[in-house]
């Protein structure tokens, strides 16, 4: 899938009669609000098979300076490029109040940061410039068996101090979900207002506060002109009964559907290791 928007990518910028290669540099940081409250900054080290010394210099660890990020915000001014085709040494996670707001990844090889499909030419040395304030990681896969199981146990992780959870674990306050779909739209039309009409709908259908709402994934016309959104909307079965099919492409299903019996909701929980994740969720 990286393949198709990278593809989409390149297209993209054709048609616009502008190129990455000629694009000033944008500040990567700039749509979060760091004018207070509680940040802190995770990087995650994740499996490459063409790994990187950086990774092992640096391996998972979080940063809670708001001073330092700021600091972040106004030097990260990266040049956009169509290059994405390695994989990731690093995933880079910004926190409010413990609650996600942001998910970049870096290659530490090919020398690029991500951000969804858009990518900017970075130098990962970059991370060591604050190496001192950063504090060292653990991290657990942990799997639950049911809803109820992993329900009562995130908020007691979220409390805990210098924990993390790396999903988004908003899906799981509801039991399934459904896929949304949008008709053929033009290329560059502004995704977010997209989502904001259909959270509208929704909320007229469903009521507000009874949905979570993503985007998914995107398809390309056979001109290469239009693109098709598709969103996951995460709610009860009994509400997304009100949703019309006509703007379904998928019905609803659980979380647990087409499970194996012995399979499991996967969390990564970073922080905490097998002794003290119990410690903190039994207590």
């Amino acid at each position: 899938m990286r393949l198709v928007f990278s593809f989409l990518l390149v297209v993209l910028f054709v048609f616009s009669g502008s190129s990455f290669q000629r694009a000033s540099a944008e500040a990567l940081l700039a749509d979060l609000d760091l004018s207070g409250g509680t940040w802190e900054m995770v990087c995650v080290s994740v499996h490459n098979h063409n790994s990187s010394p950086l990774q092992h210099r640096l391996g998972t660890f979080a940063m809670q300076s708001l001073r330092i990020m700021r600091e972040m915000q106004q030097n990260w001014h990266f040049r956009p490029t169509y290059d994405d085709y390695c994989d990731y040494h690093f995933v880079l996670k910004f926190y409010r109040e413990k609650k996600l707001m942001k998910t970049l990844r870096v290659n530490a090889v090919c020398n690029y940061i991500s951000e969804g499909v858009l990518s900017y030419e970075f130098d990962p040395d970059l991370l060591l410039t604050y190496e001192s304030h950063y504090k060292k990681l653990p991290w657990s896969l942990v799997r639950y068996k049911d809803l109820n199981q992993l329900r009562n146990a995130v908020p007691r992780l979220i409390d805990a101090p210098f924990v993390y959870i790396y999903q988004d674990v908003n899906p799981y306050l509801y039991d399934g979900y459904f896929v949304s779909g949008t008709p053929f739209l033009p290329w560059h039309v502004d995704r977010d207002s997209v989502l904001n009409a259909l959270q509208g709908q929704l909320n007229q259908q469903m009521g507000t506060g009874k949905f979570y709402a993503v985007p998914y994934i995107f398809f390309v016309s056979d001109n290469r002109e239009q693109i098709s959104l598709r969103f996951l909307v995460y709610c009860s079965e009994e509400l997304s009964r009100k949703c019309p099919a006509k703007d379904m492409t998928a019905s609803w299903r659980s979380h647990m559907d087409y499970r194996d019996p012995e399979e499991r909701i996967e969390l990564v929980v970073i922080g905490v290791d097998d002794k003290n994740y119990f410690k903190i969720v039994d207590n």
